[in-house]
């Protein structure tokens, strides 16, 4: 059966979108996982854009039962991936807790793995070079953390 949606469903979804923090291919692989049923991003988009007005009624109540059972900005979610721009003092510190440890980008990686699991020495090699220029903050904090509470090299 074909749902017409309201003016006021539009404003739910798009704040239960921003409340959520997630994108349309998010919102799109979380119905789908809970239940089953596919919506096309684009048409979430266009839904919560006012632009799409009628959905299957299964797949509107799924869309937004979903939704509303998600948390405010969950892990994953764009609110939630903010990075830092790594500063020259930044990497400064890094060099010298690395140089005061001992410790190298694989090393540390291999010790945090249980901490912090997408820290890779891939990646603490890229932020020494600049090569990557920016950080999840708490993968950043967390490594810091962990160098600074290692005693230095004896």
């Amino acid at each position: 059966m074909i749902h017409t949606i309201s003016e006021a469903e539009i404003g739910q979804l798009s704040q239960e979108l921003e409340r959520t923090g997630l994108s349309s291919m998010g919102v799109r692989y979380r119905v789908l996982e809970r239940t089953g049923i596919e919506i096309d991003a684009l048409l979430i988009r266009q839904l919560a854009a006012g632009k799409k007005a009628q959905l299957l009624k299964e797949a509107w109540n799924a869309l937004i039962a979903t939704l509303a059972s998600l948390p405010d900005k969950a892990p994953g979610t764009r609110e939630h991936r903010k990075r830092v721009t790594l500063t020259e003092e930044m990497k400064a510190e890094l060099e010298r807790q690395i140089e005061r440890t001992a410790y190298g980008p694989t090393e540390i990686a291999k010790r945090m793995a249980g901490i912090a699991p997408n820290l890779t020495a891939v990646k603490i090699s890229n932020w020494r070079t600049g090569r990557r220029k920016t950080a999840c903050p708490d993968e950043w904090k967390a490594m810091m953390d962990f160098l600074e509470s290692y005693p230095g090299e004896s």
